[in-house]
C-alpha cells in the first residue's frame, strides 16, 4: 500500500493507494482532485514488479517529478517530489515519515549528500527527500531511528508558461523583451514566450507556409433562387395529378447541385402531389 500526499489550501491530506489508480478532476477518478489546472484525467499511479510508476495521461498542464516533466511512463521512488498542475504532491511506498510536512525544516543530523544520508549506527545508506530537512527515517538495515538534514530547493520563482515553480538547476529560458522566466521546454512548446502582450510572443517561432492554398469550405447555398422558386412551383402543380413525378426529379437534381433548400421544398410537394393524386385517382378518401 503506498501513500500519496497532496498540499490542498487546508493542509497536506495523505491518501492511501492500494493499486492501480487514475488522479484527476473527473469524479470517476479514484483519487479525485477538484482544481482547474488539472485534467479530468491528469496521470495514473500503477503498481510493478520494480516499484511504483506515473504516467501523464495526455494532461494539459502535464506532470513533473522533482521539478522535470514526466515524458511517458515513469519511474517513482520513495518520497518524490511531484507537481500535477498546479498542485504539489508527494509519493512514499508506505507511508509518509513521521512529523512529515510539506515545508518543514530545521533540525540537525547527518549531511546528506544528493539523495541519500548515511546510519550513523550501521553505516548503511538510506534514501532521504531533499525538501525533509529534520525529520526522522527509519533505516531499514536496522530499524532505527536517523535525522536528516538537507537544504530546501531554492525557487527562482513561477514559469511564466505553465505557471509551476522552478526550482534551481532547472533548466531555463528568459525572454530577451520582457524578462520573463520559462522552463526550457515549457518556452520550446510555447514557440516563444508566454507573457500576454511580450512582442517575442508565440508569433516570433511559428513557421506556417506561406504559399499555403486557401482553403475552400463546401457549403451548400441555402438561398432560393426566383428561378428555382418558379420551377419548383410548376413541378408541383404538375406533381398534383401525376403523383409527384414531377417534383420528385426536380428534387433529385436540386439535391445533386446542392441547392438544398429548393430540393427539399421540391420532395415535400412530391409527397403531397402523391397524396392528392391518390385522392383523385384512386379515391383514397371513398
Amino acid at each position: 500500500m503506498a501513500t500519496l500526499v497532496v498540499d490542498t489550501t487546508t493542509g497536506p491530506v495523505a491518501i492511501q493507494i492500494r493499486g492501480a489508480c487514475i488522479v484527476g478532476r473527473d469524479e470517476a477518478c479514484a483519487v479525485r482532485i477538484d482544481h482547474p489546472t488539472l485534467s479530468r484525467r491528469h496521470a495514473r499511479l500503477s503498481p510493478s514488479d520494480n516499484g511504483w510508476t506515473i504516467e501523464d495521461l495526455g494532461s494539459q498542464n502535464g506532470c513533473r517529478m522533482e521539478g522535470k516533466r514526466i515524458e511517458g511512463t515513469t519511474a517513482l521512488h520513495d518520497g518524490a517530489q511531484l507537481r500535477l498542475g498546479r498542485i504539489r504532491a508527494w509519493f512514499f511506498e508506505h507511508q509518509a515519515p513521521i512529523g512529515w510536512t510539506p515545508d518543514s525544516l530545521g533540525g540537525a543530523g547527518k549531511s546528506v549528500e544528493g539523495n541519500t544520508a548515511s546510519c550513523p549506527h550501521c553505516g548503511a545508506t538510506a534514501w532521504a527527500p531533499s525538501h525533509a530537512s529534520g525529520l526522522q527515517l527509519t533505516c531499514r538495515s536496522c530499524g532505527k531511528r536517523l535525522t536528516i538534514e538537507a537544504p530546501k530547493p531554492k525557487s527562482l520563482g513561477e514559469c511564466a508558461a505553465c505557471h509551476s515553480e522552478i526550482i534551481a538547476g532547472e533548466a531555463t529560458h528568459t525572454c530577451p523583451n520582457c524578462h520573463a522566466v520559462h522552463h526550457e521546454d515549457c518556452w520550446t512548446d510555447n514557440h516563444g514566450c508566454a507573457t500576454y502582450g511580450c512582442g517575442a510572443a508565440v508569433a516570433a517561432d511559428v513557421h506556417e507556409p506561406l504559399d499555403a492554398p486557401p482553403v475552400e469550405l463546401d457549403v451548400a447555398d441555402s438561398i432560393v433562387s426566383p428561378v428555382e422558386i418558379a420551377g419548383v412551383t410548376l413541378t408541383g402543380l404538375a406533381g398534383l395529378i401525376s403523383f409527384g413525378v414531377p417534383s420528385f426529379a426536380a428534387g433529385g437534381w436540386l439535391l445533386m447541385k446542392r441547392r438544398m433548400l429548393a430540393g427539399g421544398i421540391a420532395l415535400l410537394l412530391g409527397v403531397a402531389g402523391v397524396v392528392v393524386s391518390g385522392v383523385w385517382w384512386l379515391g383514397w378518401l371513398r
